[in-house]
């Protein structure tokens, strides 16, 4: 964008999916005129991508805002900016694309810019707010455009966790954990409601009684058989799974469980997305 050209709207969109590829995605928008928020977006989709839900979200941003403006869109997605910007070439999900460059063309000027992810910053973080509600809702939007595998679900209608599964949890067997994570897991569960930094900061301080359990041992040690019925059917990744399980046998909730072990994943793949690209 040209020096002093003046920026009338500034947006800032995030987008993600649980599991993915082709489980239930949210996209979170806040749209930005003379620093004031001129409107909120948060909508759920299935089945879909990580990356659809950010590329979606530049989309639904720009079919908001009306023809001949300067935007300027800020997301944490490498994907969506630096494919933007011709660093990465546009591959698959070609349907978003070319919506995309549509919408782009109609306006006078309009520039990606990255954030780091989870930082920080007020509008990033009401974002994946936003994004992680659609996600959590029971309604979405069919999206057409995935040709991959769904996710399995519960039902047709609504694939995040149970309501009555959520909130499930067992005590946390104090004698089982190091004294420094059993810390760190207490003040986690003293959070109402844990953001994207509190799941990455909960961590192992090594190797605790539950670090090399198999999922056998595993099964037998959680002994409730809604829990272990909905991971075997739900959570295809073995690995992901048992990482699940030893979470919530640690003591935290089945719901935070299965998103401590998102992050993580999450925060894994971007790394390696930054350091060979793709």
């Amino acid at each position: 964008m040209e020096e002093n050209m003046k920026t009338d709207y500034i947006v800032y969109t995030d987008g993600g999916c649980i599991p993915n590829p082709g489980g239930k995605g949210g996209i979170g928008i806040v749209i930005l005129k003379d620093n004031e928020v001129v409107k909120k977006i948060s909508e759920g989709y299935y089945p879909t991508t990580n990356n659809r839900m950010e590329v979606r979200a530049a989309i639904r941003a720009l079919e908001e805002i009306e023809e001949n403006q300067n935007v300027i869109i800020i997301s944490d997605s490498q994907y969506l900016v630096r494919t933007m910007w011709g660093e990465y070439g546009m591959g698959k999900n070609t349907d978003l694309w070319n919506r995309l460059t549509k919408l782009v063309k109609r306006q006078k000027s309009v520039e990606f810019q990255w954030v780091k992810g989870h930082n920080g910053n007020q509008w990033n973080e009401t974002c994946d707010d936003l994004a992680t509600k659609a996600i959590n809702s029971p309604t979405y939007i069919e999206d057409t455009g995935y040709t991959g595998i769904k996710a399995k679900q519960n039902n047709s209608q609504n694939f995040s966790l149970p309501k009555e599964l959520q909130s499930k949890i067992r005590p946390i067997p104090e004698e089982r954990i190091a004294e420094k994570e059993l810390r760190a897991i207490q003040t986690f569960l003293r959070l109402q409601s844990p953001k994207f930094k509190d799941y990455a900061n909960l961590k192992t301080f090594g190797q605790d009684y539950f670090s090399r359990m198999n999922e056998e041992k595993m099964v037998t040690e959680i002994s409730d058989a809604e829990v272990v019925q909905y991971l075997q059917e739900n959570i295809p990744d073995e690995e992901m799974r048992k990482k699940i399980m030893r979470w919530y046998l640690r003591g935290i909730s089945l719901r935070d469980s299965i998103r401590k072990v998102e992050v993580d994943k999450e925060i894994t793949d971007n790394a390696i997305k930054a350091r060979y690209g793709g």
